[in-house]
């Protein structure tokens, strides 16, 4: 599915791109958040986080949690690890197209040409899946 800017008369269809998974975050999000989640989607728009990613970053690296999920998004020193955690799933091949989750910026830009490079690709794949800590103890305690 080819990514456009985003636009307000289809904002959630774009966000979600046909993936129920990130349907399920944006509802979580708003029911964690209530009007504020808009600026929480805004955020994730800047950071080229849309459809299937929004999902790998909640489910996968906060372990479904989306008071974590939120945070990660939110501060300066977890965007990086959250954005890493989903570069690796994509060079997987596991998010659909590959697509470069960045810390920032991507708002200002082509959507389209914003994709892991044939190298990137090569290199984070090798790497092992990320879990955040706070969701790698939740799922210890809990036997997971």
């Amino acid at each position: 599915m080819k990514r456009k800017f985003l636009n307000f008369d289809d904002f959630f269809a774009q966000m979600i791109e046909n993936n129920f998974g990130a349907m399920t975050v944006i509802k979580k999000m708003k029911e964690s958040e209530g009007d504020k989640f808009v600026s929480t989607i805004l955020q994730l728009d800047d950071m080229n986080i849309r459809g299937s990613q929004l999902w790998v970053g909640y489910k996968d690296y906060c372990g479904e949690d989306i008071e974590l999920f939120i945070k990660c998004v939110k501060d300066p020193e977890e965007k990086q690890a959250l954005c890493d955690a989903i570069n690796i799933t994509s060079a997987k091949g596991e998010c659909g197209e590959n697509y470069k989750a960045v810390i920032g910026g991507a708002r200002y830009q082509d959507p389209e040409s914003i994709r892991l490079s044939e190298k990137e690709m090569k290199e984070l794949s090798e790497k092992p899946r990320m879990i955040h800590p706070e969701a790698k103890k939740k799922q210890e305690e809990f036997g997971r």
